[in-house]
């Protein structure tokens, strides 16, 4: 199993982040971390060029990501919380993958499992701005806990 936390900066989200990464590697899980660049705060300009090329001018990691996403069985949304909210890096990631993924064909996110986490300053509407933003990419909530041991119950089933 396959788990990609997707996270702010190390310096912000890594020291929080990590007895949760320990936690699933111990449980057997394999995780890799995808942190976005920054993007100066560019929000999708509706040029379409993410339609025939498959990624994003404006912010080519978002193919990354959408590569990345394809390849894991879950994820950690671990997203840094700063005075106004999420962090405009993670906040842009999520919606160019949102969009991507819509354009793209198959949606890489639908129907897995996904642990959306604040990191730093919490706030009722950031971790809400944070599910609906999950719950375009189509991920299905669920908490940190219950992440692995979902997974490896429907495995075992098949």
């Amino acid at each position: 199993m396959r788990i990609l936390i997707v996270g702010g900066p190390e310096k912000s989200c890594g020291g929080a982040l990590r007895p949760a990464e320990e936690r699933l590697r111990a449980a057997g899980a394999e995780t890799e971390r995808f942190w976005p660049l920054r993007t100066e705060g560019l929000l999708c300009s509706g040029c379409g060029a993410c339609l025939g090329a498959g990624l994003c001018v404006a912010d080519p990691r978002g193919g990354d990501f959408l590569r990345a996403a394809a390849g894991c069985d879950g994820f950690v949304l671990a997203a840094p919380v700063g005075l106004f909210g999420l962090g405009v890096d993670f906040r842009n990631l999520l919606r160019r993958a949102s969009e991507l993924a819509a354009h793209g064909g198959k949606n890489p996110f639908a129907g897995k499992p996904a642990a959306p986490l604040t990191v730093g300053r919490q706030s009722r509407r950031a971790a809400a701005e944070l599910r609906e933003l999950a719950e375009a990419l189509g991920l299905e909530l669920c908490e940190l806990t219950e992440l692995l041991p979902a997974r490896m119950e429907e495995e075992e089933k098949t």
